[in-house]
């Protein structure tokens, strides 16, 4: 597979941390708003401590959809009968989506804790969505490095 193969998933990369560093030049704006003093972070403000857990909440789970995004992206393209050819594609579809998502979570969050809802549970579906398809990906490897062949 050509390295182009790799460019969509290095995009829905790229949109993943752009969203988490919107979400965190957001944190700077409401404390300049709200008048939240450095260093604290929590308990001034309860505005403010939303737009500061709907950031952190994105920190939280950044590691695992960069890592599950190219885990598809690479172990994916490994897959039998043709579904390997589609996996990177896959994969960022499921990036992009995650980072759509974790956007809607985010504004919902700044506005009240109940909207941040929707937005958690569909970006939380892609994370799911990507992990069983890793997980799979990479029991298919582990198998073919045993001899296993289809």
């Amino acid at each position: 597979m050509e390295l182009s193969a790799f460019a969509l998933p290095g995009l829905s990369t790229v949109a993943v941390l752009f969203q988490a560093a919107t979400a965190a030049q957001a944190v700077g704006k409401a404390r300049e708003k709200f008048k939240v003093p450095v260093p604290n972070t929590t308990g001034v403000n309860e505005d403010f401590d939303r737009y500061f857990r709907a950031h952190q909440n994105c920190l939280e789970f950044l590691p695992m959809i960069i890592c599950l995004i190219w885990l598809n992206a690479v172990f994916g393209s490994t897959l039998p009968f043709g579904i390997g050819a589609f996996m990177p594609t896959v994969a960022a579809v499921f990036g992009f989506a995650y980072a759509f998502f974790r956007t809607q979570y985010v504004k919902g969050y700044y506005r009240s804790v109940k909207e941040r809802t929707p937005g958690f549970y569909r970006a939380t579906f892609c994370i799911r969505l990507l992990f069983y398809m890793a997980l799979l990906s990479l029991l298919w490897n582990v198998a073919r490095s045993f001899g296993v062949t289809l």
